[in-house]
């Protein structure tokens, strides 16, 4: 969770975002904004409660450290390689040619 955005939004609780937030951020590599486009485009449509129920899902990068005493706990950061180890794994699990190879 990124502090000020949670904070930006727990007032809407479980329901629509009905304003636009201003970024100060730029995104300035090619690569970033693909994946945030395509992050966009796969989950826009999905309400909050759904959006938790994924990113908490049992043995995900949330749960890994939440519930680990050395992660941190409640407050813990998620390291950005269990992010990455997680999702790459995914990718590769339901791309076809993944098979293949």
């Amino acid at each position: 969770v990124i502090p000020e955005l949670y904070e930006a939004l727990r007032k809407y609780g479980s329901k629509d975002v009905t304003e636009e937030l201003k970024a100060d951020d730029q995104i300035e590599e090619k690569s970033a904004e693909r994946a945030i486009n395509a992050t966009w485009k796969a989950y826009k449509g999905y309400s909050a409660s759904q959006l938790s129920k994924i990113s908490h899902i049992k043995g995900g990068p949330w749960d890994s450290v939440w519930n680990c005493e050395e992660g941190g706990g409640r407050f813990g950061v998620i390291p950005d390689r269990i992010i990455r180890e997680y999702y790459s794994s995914r990718v590769k699990k339901s791309d076809p040619a993944h098979d293949l190879a």
